[in-house]
């Protein structure tokens, strides 16, 4: 059974002993657990990671290990992209692009001044009749060349949901959970609770409570 956002509340208002109207609110629950799962995911994808060639060495970007596509794996999606006069705007959720295809066959990313390079080469020009398509990356959308492409398909990741612990009231005016219209992570148990164990050791930086610091602290280096 996966993990639900309830039951990570509720482990979280355990381990700072506070109860829910206490420290930790569900509002600032649902806003600290989304920015550290999208941190998370940013760590995953390599957003610093470097090649091991040295401190020059080039941004490797994400690292397609078997351990960290396992836990991408939720967030993989594939999608058309509908392209007109060259342009493909990229899905709404989109985060990071692992394939991009046109009937199948690679599409060759450029840098932007190497757009004329490409248009004016002799040797392997942008061409459908051979195959041959280029695109450059922009914040909203692919540039494809030749621009008479008409769609691309794309395996990227998607951004992560945020979480949400939606309540209801009791008689006595108390937050309780409610299921319908809560929305539950879609990460695998084991990666939630490393994601929890991040966010708790800044709500616990935040609080001032320097026992469960040294409690989250001790949670994420050794996993205890």
């Amino acid at each position: 059974m996966a993990v639900t956002v309830d039951q990570i509340y509720k482990l979280c208002l355990r381990i700072i002993r506070k109860n829910q109207s206490g420290s930790l609110s569900s509002l600032e629950f649902n806003d600290f657990w989304s920015i550290e799962q999208t941190a998370y995911m940013s760590d995953l994808l390599g957003r610093f990671q470097r090649s091991n060639n040295g401190k020059e060495g080039a941004n490797t970007g994400l690292i397609e290990n078997q351990t960290i596509i396992t836990k991408l794996s939720p967030f993989i999606k594939n999608g058309t992209i509908a392209v007109s006069t060259g342009n493909g705007p990229k899905p709404a959720d989109f985060q990071y692009e692992l394939a991009l295809r046109i009937g199948g066959e690679m599409v060759i990313h450029i840098n932007h001044n190497q757009i004329s390079n490409v248009n004016n080469s002799v040797i392997d020009p942008p061409s459908v009749s051979n195959n041959s398509y280029y695109c450059v990356e922009y914040q909203h959308y692919y540039a494809f060349l030749p621009n008479t492409v008409t769609s691309a398909d794309l395996d990227y990741v998607s951004a992560p949901v945020p979480v949400l612990w939606n309540y209801s009231f009791d008689g006595s005016g108390r937050q309780v959970y409610n299921p319908s219209g809560s929305v539950d992570p879609v990460w695998d148990d084991a990666t939630c609770w490393e994601i929890t164990e991040r966010m708790l050791k800044k709500v616990g930086v935040s609080l001032g409570a320097k026992d469960f610091e040294q409690y989250a602290n001790s949670v994420i280096n050794t996993g205890n």
